[in-house]
């Protein structure tokens, strides 16, 4: 009988056990569907960063870029290797703060070897001096919850959780309590994990494609010994700085410090980041500083995206005036790498898309988007928006595989969705909509067009996907470019046919 209740104990134990194991396999399934995920279909592309981060051969890397979304927007490894032969990779996240770059610069000397670090230094400043760690959690969450557990991310958490006691230890052991709520945004990105971390060619960057063109906003770069003024770096900020000096230190690594250009950026500021780079024989790139503003051919209007985040043409500025520091000044040599040289055409595409929103000219235009896999093409006409289309215009649609001759038809609606090969339009005098789906059916679309002859109303002409109409809506010919790989719309465009002239209108 004994004997029985101590087999009893043993199956009763064994179930237990494997029920336990379902249950922890349950959650870790669910916590990994609910986690916060920023993939290249976003603004900022962490959550792809950091997984493919991780999967780069060890020892690869000679640079690494540290620091918040400036970091991010502005460091284009690709470039880099393309134009010096230097491998690098961007870690940069939106809002990540300085105790957060430590971490993960501890983290980076797990695998790589790295021969210089560049920090973005906007967050050495009071950013948000009411949180603890002068960031919302959320960005801190971004930016650890990709980090693989081991001894480095414990450390991070158990800091993050001692400064901040808002934080909890809980949310990031088990990502099912911060994320619990996510459940009523939960989309196709949530359970397409590997699908959408699939880019080897950004490397960390986020292409930005706007322009802050805005002359109310003045940019006026400061001279160096203008002013004798400092500014206090954030405390917190400032102790994990010293502690990411010393560590490069200690695996001679050079360290850089870099200020994006700003125009809240202060001489202050500036003058305090001298101070730190005289005592700790460190570099300082500030691009608010007139000489180096002037040496980098940068224009604040043109390669801003915003008042605070360069554009793509502002990013290979900066990245091109680094590359040649690291060349003449540190020493670094051109080499070859098959991963850097596997990213390039995932990398030429996602720059391809990120041209198309600054291509002007109708003929460059129609060369950027036809015969590309990559993308589906809504064309949608409205009011007498090709009145005075010429025949070479309507040569060059026709490349697209577009078989309407559109000068016959100047007062006419008209649709077009172009996807590969397959070509679907209709022209005739009253509306016309398509209705149809993407990518297997994962995402719907309707395409509207009215012509003259249908009645020229406000909103009558629309390019919907997913229930948000993506058109510009303006008299002429309305172009959407979606990119299936992103999964995102990528430009919105109306060509408008006047004499003599085809008038891009965004």
């Amino acid at each position: 009988m004994e004997d029985f209740n101590v087999l009893d104990k043993i199956k009763f134990a064994v179930k237990g056990i494997i029920l336990l194991g379902i249950v922890s396999i349950c959650l870790f399934v669910i916590s990994g569907v609910l986690r916060k995920k920023e993939f290249y279909n976003e603004r900022w592309v962490s959550t792809t960063t950091y997984n493919n981060f991780y999967r780069l051969p060890e020892n690869s890397v000679d640079v690494i870029f540290l620091g918040s979304s400036r970091s991010a927007s502005t460091f284009i490894p690709q470039d880099l290797y393309d134009d010096y032969g230097i491998t690098s990779f961007n870690l940069g996240n939106a809002q990540q703060n300085v105790l957060v770059s430590y971490y993960w610069l501890r983290e980076t000397l797990r695998t790589q070897s790295p021969k210089a670090v560049v920090l973005e230094t906007y967050v050495l400043f009071d950013y948000m001096p009411e949180e603890a760690l002068n960031s919302p959690e959320t960005y801190t969450h971004q930016a650890m919850d990709f980090m693989k557990w081991g001894p480095v991310k414990q450390e991070a958490v158990r800091a993050i959780c001692a400064l901040d006691e808002n934080q909890s230890l809980s949310s990031y052991y088990t990502d099912f309590v911060r994320y619990h709520n996510r459940w009523v945004e939960l989309g196709e990105s949530d359970f397409v994990f590997d699908e959408m971390v699939a880019n080897p060619g950004l490397k960390g960057f986020s292409s930005l494609t706007t322009k802050e063109n805005n002359a109310a906003y003045e940019f006026a770069p400061y001279t160096d010994g203008s002013s004798d003024s400092r500014e206090e770096m954030h405390p917190v900020m400032l102790e994990y700085f010293q502690r990411m000096v010393k560590l490069c230190r200690d695996e001679n690594i050079d360290l850089i410090l870099l200020n994006v250009p700003f125009r809240d950026r202060t001489i202050a500021q500036y003058n305090t980041l001298k101070d730190y780079t005289e005592q700790y024989d460190l570099r300082l790139l500030d691009f608010n500083e007139s000489s180096v503003y002037e040496d980098s051919g940068f224009d604040y209007h043109e390669d801003m995206a915003d008042t605070k985040h360069c554009n793509y043409v502002g990013a290979h500025k900066i990245t091109d005036y680094v590359g040649k520091i690291l060349t003449e000044e540190y020493g670094f040599q051109s080499h070859v790498d098959n991963e850097w040289d596997s990213g390039r055409e995932e990398y030429d595409a996602v720059m391809n898309s990120s041209r198309l929103a600054w291509t002007e000219d109708f003929t460059e235009y129609i060369d950027r988007i036809k015969n590309n896999d990559r993308y589906t093409i809504f064309i949608a006409v409205k009011g007498d928006g090709t009145e005075y289309i010429t025949p070479e215009d309507n040569a060059k649609l026709k490349e697209l595989g577009i078989q309407t001759d559109m000068s016959q038809s100047s007062n006419c609606s008209y649709c077009a969705v172009i996807s590969g090969d397959e070509v679907r339009e209709c022209v005739q005098t009253e509306q016309v909509t398509f209705q149809g789906s993407l990518r297997d059916g994962r995402s719907n679309y309707i395409v509207q067009s009215s012509g003259f002859d249908a009645g020229d109303v406000a909103n009558n002409t629309a390019v919907i996907i997913d229930g948000k109409d993506e058109s510009v809506n303006r008299r002429g010919i309305n172009f959407v470019v979606y990119d299936n790989v992103m999964k995102k719309v990528v430009d919105a465009v109306s060509f408008r046919p006047k004499k003599d002239q085809m008038t891009a209108q965004r």
